[in-house]
């Protein structure tokens, strides 16, 4: 009852404050330091260094440089960075995989990154241009689903680093951000030269990003995907985590876990969250 109260007196941005007050508080420190002057450099690995807002160091640390699977998603994707690659980045988040696409990709890289949370695409155009970047990286402020136009979400606030999550019974409408919804085929479309190279990691909506590129991933067989399925996600909306990668399978690709080797579908869902690589298997 006192929760439902809660809910409705208090605006959900004010609650994913008050929710975490000692990671608010620093967000705010990391602001007004970026305000007044201060940019943090970070080496991620040997030979790249990025320029950026303490939060995106913040975050980096946090994440990429001491959990294990993500240092390992990272490494994946490193390796198999090409010259002049051509990079869609779904749920770019603050960026670092566009910036990577970037650097190990080389001067004639290019990247799109696509992201949903404004607060997100901020610290991203920040980034891009520290990095001195946005000749080479366009920035879309979207979600990528199954068809055009918009979808609701619920904004996590400062204590998830700004991420949009999908909505659940339980949210009230006034709790709920529309953002718009693009498709993999309208923004291939839009290219002058396809994708060699797309991430994939939209928080449970991993079959929707698939299904708005059927076209393009059915005709295409040149592109990697690097998708983080979120296997729980899933299943906590009643749905199966085995149909995003049957749905691969149909179209011809080939499953690697994040070390490289094959895998089955049965074994990459039972993971919580599993992250892979699809590619077309050679003909």
């Amino acid at each position: 009852m006192i929760k439902q109260v809660a809910r409705t007196i208090i605006p959900r941005w004010a609650r994913n404050w008050l929710r975490a007050p000692a990671g608010s508080i620093t967000w705010i420190i990391e602001s007004l330091s970026f305000t007044f002057g201060r940019i943090k450099v970070i080496e991620p690995r040997t030979g790249w260094r990025i320029k950026c807002h303490p939060t995106f160091a913040s975050t980096m640390e946090l994440h990429h440089l001491h959990d294990p699977l993500q240092i390992a998603e990272l490494n994946q994707f490193i390796v198999e960075c090409k010259p002049e690659m051509i990079f869609i980045d779904c749920g770019a988040h603050f960026g670092l995989f566009s910036l990577a696409a970037l650097h190990f990709g080389g001067p004639q890289a290019t990247v799109v990154a696509i992201e949903p949370s404004p607060m997100a695409i901020k610290k991203l155009r920040q980034q891009a241009a520290l990095n001195k970047v946005t000749d080479r990286l366009e920035i879309i402020e979207a979600c990528v689903g199954r068809t055009s136009g918009s979808h609701l979400f619920v904004p996590a606030g400062v204590n998830s680093s700004g991420y949009f999550v999908g909505k659940t019974g339980e949210n009230q409408s006034s709790e709920l951000v529309k953002a718009r919804c693009v498709t993999i085929d309208e923004i291939v479309q839009s290219m002058p030269k396809p994708p060699t190279h797309i991430k994939i990691d939209v928080e449970g909506m991993e079959d929707d990003v698939l299904f708005g590129g059927n076209h393009f991933f059915k005709s295409n067989n040149n592109v990697m995907i690097f998708l983080e399925l979120h296997n729980d996600v899933i299943r906590s909306q009643n749905e199966n985590p085995a149909r995003v990668l049957e749905r691969l399978v149909q179209w011809g690709f080939e499953l690697l876990n994040d070390m490289g080797q094959l895998s089955e579908i049965n074994v990459l869902v039972n993971k919580p969250v599993t992250r892979l690589l699809a590619r077309k298997m050679p003909t």
